[in-house]
């Protein structure tokens, strides 16, 4: 069907609707916004509802309100100005409510873990969403088409304000031995071997919705360590060009940590360009090193 589908064709300028009888059948139609049209679109997949056609008492009663509401904003304009001339004949039509949601919650935390960046955003009186993580349930698995069809409809609704992923780096940092990738061959240098692929998986999937958030106005943020090769691919490359994103590298020590630990985060949140780069805690080559010892 993509070969016959316009993948780029505008939303409509029109709703119609139609209702038949064994014996007839009748057509209406009326133009609509771009972004009524949006919304229809994206509740088209759910299942309908009943809607009620009000009585004429409500009809009239509704009616009489917009009139009388009508009245008095003329009656203000007239005694501003005396000189201007009102019709009360017609009242100004209702502006429609916007068919959205709103923001359900303020962020949400995938690959949550312990959820330290979730329980901060708590402490500061956020609404937070549990979260999405391999322990969630055995169905909330990152790779699973299920959650991440979830993750994109709530991308899509809107509902969400603040995204973070904390997506993991044993194959994307400097640790693993023996490396499976670099940051000259950030996809890997074998693929299609299943450990590589999976990680590769990952990171595009955790582009694209950081893609899709930015394209619908909302924030995304992920987190590596200081080494990890995951932002030379080229689909985060790609996202650095566009405005508004930065990498933001900063490190434990400068908030009162021992440990030196330096941690980059790509994302479009510019109060996070606030942080101060690098080490700043002043003992620079004197922090508390964690060293594995082989006998």
């Amino acid at each position: 069907p993509f070969a016959s589908t316009n993948l780029r064709a505008k939303p409509a300028e029109w709703v119609y609707g139609t209702d038949a009888s064994m014996s007839r059948a009748g057509i209406v139609r009326t133009p609509v916004s771009e972004v009524v049209s949006r919304e229809l679109w994206r509740l088209s997949e759910f299942a309908g509802w009943h809607s009620r056609l009000p009585s004429p008492l409500r009809v009239y009663l509704d009616d009489f309100e917009q009139r009388s509401r009508a009245a008095l904003r003329a009656r203000g304009e007239a005694a501003e100005s005396s000189d201007s001339e009102v019709d009360l004949s017609s009242p100004e039509p209702g502006i429609a409510p916007a068919l959205t949601e709103g923001v359900l919650w303020d962020c949400a935390e995938v690959f949550r873990g312990d959820g330290n960046w979730s329980e901060c955003m708590i402490s500061e009186g956020l609404r937070v969403h549990d979260g999405f993580d391999t322990r969630y349930s055995p169905s909330h698995d990152f790779c699973s088409d299920e959650l991440f069809r979830l993750l994109v409809s709530l991308v899509l609704r809107r509902v969400v304000r603040i995204w973070h992923f904390g997506l993991p780096c044993v194959s994307w940092g400097t640790l693993r031995r023996p490396r499976v990738r670099s940051k000259y061959r950030p996809f890997g240098f074998r693929p299609s071997e299943p450990f590589t692929a999976q990680h590769n998986l990952i990171a595009i999937r955790v582009a694209f919705l950081m893609w899709l958030a930015h394209h619908y106005g909302q924030w995304a943020s992920d987190e590596q360590p200081g080494g990890s090769v995951l932002h030379y691919l080229d689909i985060f490359q790609r996202l650095l060009r566009e405005e508004g994103w930065a990498i933001s590298r900063w490190c434990h020590c400068s908030f009162g940590s021992p440990f030196q630990k330096p941690h980059q985060w790509l994302h479009n949140e510019p109060w996070l360009l606030a942080l101060p780069r690098g080490c700043s805690c002043g003992r620079r080559g004197s922090h508390f090193k964690v060293e594995l010892l082989h006998s």
